[in-house]
This record gives structure tokens, sequence and C-alpha cells, in this order.
């Protein structure tokens, strides 16, 4: 909490600083081309480095999501269905969005399995995405406002965290990033193909996360409205920008139906659209609101900017955005609302205007939303690094003594998370009980395979759905899974040898316990030996 009321403190008064001096300094010169690329170019070499500095070790493999994704991804390549056999599925069975497990098959399919390679759509999007948003910047605002979005865009805690681990519902931040800025381009320009574009990648951003179902609709659907009041969008760019979009909507459409019993699976040699394992369509309700602006830890911006309940998403020590920034969105909010009401009342269309509309659209469906943590929310970063960086860019206009303030506190803040992050966040992230390292589980199992005698079980408790762990240490392709493994209703109780629940203990069987999780008392009342493999310990007769 002390870090939270210093940067916040630490803001608000270099904010006031600028503003008090706002008559003493004229604007800011414009930067030169040449500088300007040379600026560009070391920012994104730096941003480039933070994603695939120790991108295979940090943060530790696996999270159990991105387990499930990266079987899935190699199940994919291998065998062209997901782990309970649907073919090219347009949404995998157990509740994970596909269009990361997509791309991480076409990387496999490249370069082989590996960490690094199953983080790579996280990273290369994320490096396509601060460019397109930057270069955007640069076509409306200059050089210099271009160079404060590229550090605001690439240096918060957000872009380098949900960046570096492959958690498929992050692969919204970046696909509305290209979708909006490319989507402004055709605005601009008048482009029909820009607009076609523009439509297929807003398709392809719905098979990013689920939310995004709703956040499109509302976003598109204002900006249209707006557009078509002022004569700024006609019919054809309209028609051209929708028909690609409604194509990729229609399999999700059909999977809304199916998962709400109103047709059958869909199963075919090309696609199939699966009964989801889990599906959360009710999840959505206005009961959420209440508990998502209340004044406690579960709301929703303590959530998005101090902490939530997943260590990879935010570092409460730092925040996602910098505690100090905070002043600096509000700021940079104020100034897009009045800059975007006094183009409305000229009728015309700035870009301030489409990330109001994007703001308000993605908060709307957060309200509805349980516990909108960092990656539920992670579309609200778009605008909320446009208000910083207007903010900021806002500021240096006013006042240089401000700007260097700003710039050695940015410097020395994101040096200490920087440092923070890759050497002592690997030790903070090892006590998060929903992950485990794929190769301690990889050892353990040797181990426990080498001493097991006759034909007694090994169990593996205490890590979430550990099944998919032990599926994907053991390399056992889909197929075989599907033969050996035990449900018990919508869980996989067991898969050949290997059992995933404790019941009656024997002192002649194995078991593999997370190391620093809770052990059953009837194993700790046994004679066990014990043997540590990082974070999975093995008990044995």
């Amino acid at each position: 909490m002390v870090w939270v009321v210093c940067g916040l403190a630490a803001g608000c008064i270099i904010l006031l600083l600028a503003l008090l001096s706002r008559n003493d300094v004229s604007k800011m010169p414009e930067l030169p081309s040449g500088d300007y690329f040379i600026i560009i170019g070391s920012l994104f070499a730096a941003f480039a480095f933070l994603l695939f500095y120790k991108s295979d070790t940090i943060p530790m493999p696996y999270h159990v999501d991105e387990a499930g994704m990266a079987y899935n991804a190699v199940a994919l390549e291998k065998f062209h269905c997901d782990q309970f056999l649907y073919k090219f599925p347009v949404y995998l069975s157990v509740g994970q969005n596909a269009l990361y497990t997509w791309l991480a098959a076409m990387m496999i399919r490249i370069f082989g399995y590996g960490v690094t390679v199953v983080r790579l759509p996280a990273i290369m999007l994320s490096l396509i995405s601060a460019l397109v948003f930057v270069f955007l910047i640069r076509s409306e605002y200059g050089n210099a406002a271009s160079v404060t979005a590229m550090i605001t865009f690439c240096f918060i805690p957000f872009s380098i965290m949900h960046s570096r681990w492959g958690l498929e519902s992050y692969l919204l931040f970046p696909t509305l990033t290209i979708s909006f800025c490319c989507f402004i381009y055709a605005l601009k320009s008048g482009k029909t193909f820009l607009f076609f574009l523009s439509g297929v990648l807003f398709g392809i951003t719905l098979y990013s996360y689920a939310v995004s179902y709703m956040i499109l609709p509302l976003f598109l659907g204002s900006v249209i409205i707006y557009l078509m009041v002022i004569n700024k969008l006609n019919w054809k760019q309209l028609l051209v920008l929708a028909f690609p979009l409604a194509l990729f909507a229609i399999p999700l459409l059909l999977m809304m139906a199916v998962n709400n019993g109103m047709i059958d699976e869909i199963k075919t040699r090309f696609f199939s659209i699966p009964r989801l394992v889990f599906y959360r369509g009710s999840e959505v309700s206005l009961k959420n609101i209440l508990t998502n602006l209340r004044l406690d830890e579960n709301n929703l911006f303590y959530s998005i900017f101090v902490r939530d309940r997943l260590i990879y998403n935010v570092i409460p020590s730092f925040g996602s955005v910098y505690y100090f920034n905070i002043p600096f969105i509000i700021y940079g909010f104020i100034l897009t609302v009045k800059q975007a009401l006094g183009a409305m009342r000229e009728k015309r269309f700035t870009m301030n205007i489409a990330v109001l509309f994007l703001f308000v659209s993605v908060f709307a469906v957060l309200l509805f939303l349980p516990y909108a943590n960092v990656n539920r929310a992670c579309a609200l970063f778009l605008p909320l690094i446009y208000f910083l960086a207007a903010g900021i860019y806002g500021i240096v206009q006013k006042c240089k003594t401000a700007s260097f303030l700003y710039g050695g506190l940015c410097f020395l803040t994101v040096l200490s998370f920087v440092c923070y992050y890759f050497a002592d966040f690997p030790k903070d992230l090892s006590y998060e009980l929903s992950v485990t390292s794929v190769d301690d589980l990889k050892n353990a199992l040797d181990f426990a395979e080498e001493i097991n005698t006759g034909d007694a079980p090994v169990t593996i408790y205490g890590l979430s759905n550990p099944y998919i762990y032990t599926i994907l240490v053991r390399n056992i392709d889909p197929f075989k899974f599907n033969d050996i493994k035990v449900m018990n209703g919508s869980n996989v109780d067991a898969v050949g040898s290997y059992r995933f629940y404790v019941r009656d203990v024997s002192p002649e069987q194995v078991y593999l316990v997370r190391t620093d999780g809770w052990v059953p008392e009837e194993i700790r009342q046994q004679d066990f030996n014990l043997k540590e493999f990082g974070t999975v310990t093995v008990y044995y007769p």
C-alpha cells in the first residue's frame, strides 16, 4: 500500500508542477524524422529484448491454462484435433478460445515444440501491435507524440507481463489494437481495401477472447451510428466492413447456439463446433455491477490497477501501469473527452472519439462480468494507454521541468521493475499454487516410475487440473488419452495408471504432491520417504 500512496503522490506532484507552470513554456518543437526513427528503433529493440529474454523460464512454465493451450496446440499440429478429438475446433471443448492455440500450432509446425515457441504468438503480436499503434499516433499527432506513445505502450508492467506467457485470452489486447488502428486508417483514407481488412481483423479478434462478442458490437455499433449521422461513412464502406466480420462471426454464433441447447454439436472433417465442458455464458449478470463498483479489494479499479488473484497478471508493488501514472491517465482522459466533445459539436470524426467509444464499450461490458481481473479487462488497456500518452504529452508540452522529472521517475521505476521481474519474481511465482514446472513434474514422474513396483497407480495431487500437466509431460497423444482416461462428471479422474485425487491411501503407492501445497493427513500419517523435485515432492514407500 506504501507503493500505491508514494506512486500516486509522485504523479500528482509532477502533474501539479506542470499545471502551475502551464504559461511558462511554449509548445515542444517537433522531432526531426532522423532522430525520431533512431529513438523509436531503440525503444522497439529494448521492448523486443524484454519480451524474448528468458521467455522459456520466466514466468516459470506453465500456468494451468497455458499448459492446456500448449497440449492442444501440439495435438492440433500433429493430429488436427483438440484433446477431446474435435477436428479443427472453432472453440476448444475445454472452454479455451481457439485463436492462440491455432497460432501456437503453426509456430510448432515451423520451429518444433518448446516453451518459447508456444509463447511466440503473444510476443510477436505484442511487437506488431506496438508498431501499428505508435505509427498511427505519428500520423495523427506527430513524431514527439509517437515517441511518448511508444514509451507508455511498451514499458508499463502490463505490456511486459501479458506478452511473456501464453494465456489465450490476453490475445484480445494485440488483436483489438491492430484491428482498431486499421479501422482508423480506413476512416482516414476512405480506401475500400482497408475497410475490408478491418472487417477481417475484427473477425479474427472475435476468436481471441469471448468478451469480444460484447465489446465489438457495442464499439462498432456506436462508432458506425455516429459516422452515418455525420456522413463520414457510406453504405458501400459499411457493407465491405460488415461482410467479412459477419462470415467470421457465424461459427461463433453457432457455437453459442450449441452450448445453449438450441442445436446439436457440429462435427465435420474440416471443422467442429463442440459442446463445451465449461460454458460461461451465464456469468454475465446485472448483479456484478455492484460488486465491481463497491469499495473493497474486489472492485474493478483495484483489480485492474493494483492486484488481482493471479500474480502472473500484476505485481502489487508496481501495479499494472505504475502508480504514478494514474494521475496522468485521469488527466489524459479529461483531455480526450474535451477534444472529443469539441469534435462532436463540429460534426467531425477524430481518433479521440473512437478511443472514447472504445473505452465506454469495454468499461460497460466489464461491469457486467464477475471479478473483472487484468486478463479479462485487457481490452481496456488500449484506451488507458492512449489516455496515459495524451496526459504525459500534454504535460510535456506545458512544463519542461516536469518532463525531466517524469522521465527520471519513469526510467528508475522501469529499471526497478525489470530487475525485480527477472531476479525475484520467479521466486515469488514458485508459491503460486496454480502453476508448476513441467521439468519438475517430468523429473518427479521419472523417479516415481523408476521406484514404483507392480501395477500400483501413481497419484498426482495438489496441482490445478493435474491431468493436463501429466499428458503434456508424458506426451500422451489425444487418441490414447481418450482411450485410457476415467471421467468423474466433467473432471478427469485418472489417465491410465495416473490418478489425480487422493481417496484410500496405501503405503505401497507413490504420491506426487505440490511442494508448498497442503498434504492430506492420510499421506502425512504414513511412514513415507520424501524426495523433492523443485515444485513437486514425491512420497514413496
